[in-house]
């Protein structure tokens, strides 16, 4: 890669796409369980509803940013750049989700795709 923030290889965009897909669907199949609660319309407790918020809008950006890298928009060297305000977001998301745990045992799920956000975004900055 040339140091530019795009891709011009390629042979560099298509293995960028396939990790970006691959990444992708680890984050769809880790973050929609937690939702289902809220799918479902059952009441949710004040700690899982701000695990969902925090943890929802790291993931939001993050799949966003796959979604980038995928069309050789952006190369996984700027993740670093896009993880420094969301993995504070993950983090937050997993202590509220295990205080949504302590507080009525829902949240595990949440918990999960927190933790797994927050590993995603280090194995993008990894990548680069």
């Amino acid at each position: 890669m040339n140091g530019y923030p795009y891709v011009t290889n390629g042979a560099d965009r298509g293995r960028a796409a396939s990790v970006a897909f691959l990444l992708l669907a680890v984050l769809i199949v880790t973050g929609l369980p937690p939702w289902i609660p809220f799918i479902r319309r059952r009441p949710l407790s004040w700690p899982l509803k701000m695990s969902l918020t925090l943890t929802g809008a790291s993931q939001a950006f993050q799949a966003a940013f796959l979604v980038s890298a995928a069309v050789a928009r952006a190369r996984f060297g700027a993740s670093l750049g896009g993880a420094m305000p969301a993995v504070p977001l993950c983090v937050l998301g997993a202590l509220f989700a295990i205080g949504s745990i302590a507080e009525d045992r829902v949240g595990a799920t949440s918990l999960v795709a927190a933790i797994s956000s927050a590993a995603l975004w280090l194995i993008m900055i990894g990548l680069h």
